[in-house]
């Protein structure tokens, strides 16, 4: 059964079943449009392209990787790089960040994700993340 409803009338029935399969209908139809723009994307990054994201409760872990590798259609090996202190930008337990293109965290394995709408990759269970620039500041703090 997809619906467990008591109707008053027969013609109240008749409309909420009509209704019911149009909605499902119109629920076919956009999934068979995300399948089809799944199919036909065409991610635009390039080994080197620089990678952020932040994740965190009471503070701000700031994530930032590099594509090393593109593999297949869809899949990039992303690493994690290093990053400086922006001058003057430390607060109260926070500061901005940006990255180091080309040095690597020794301590972080290589991860492999598939790229995804927005040339976003998934690097782990609480963080994905997309382009930025080399210049681009982001904001780290490690307790609020």
């Amino acid at each position: 059964p997809a619906f467990f409803y008591r109707f008053k009338t027969e013609a109240q029935r008749e409309v909420y079943i009509v209704d019911f399969f149009h909605r499902m209908q119109a629920h076919q139809e956009r999934k068979q449009a995300r399948q089809a723009d799944k199919k036909s994307f065409v991610h635009t990054l390039k080994v080197g392209q620089l990678m952020s994201g932040s994740w965190g409760y009471d503070q701000t872990n700031a994530e930032l990787w590099e594509v090393t590798r593109l593999i297949g259609k869809c899949t990039a090996e992303l690493r994690a790089v290093k990053c400086r202190s922006v001058a003057g930008s430390a607060g109260s337990m926070s500061e901005s960040i940006v990255p180091i293109k080309g040095e690597y965290c020794e301590r972080t394995k290589p991860v492999t994700a598939r790229i995804q709408e927005g040339n976003r990759c998934r690097v782990h269970r609480c963080c994905t993340v997309g382009p930025c620039g080399e210049n681009e500041t982001h904001y780290s703090s490690w307790y609020a």
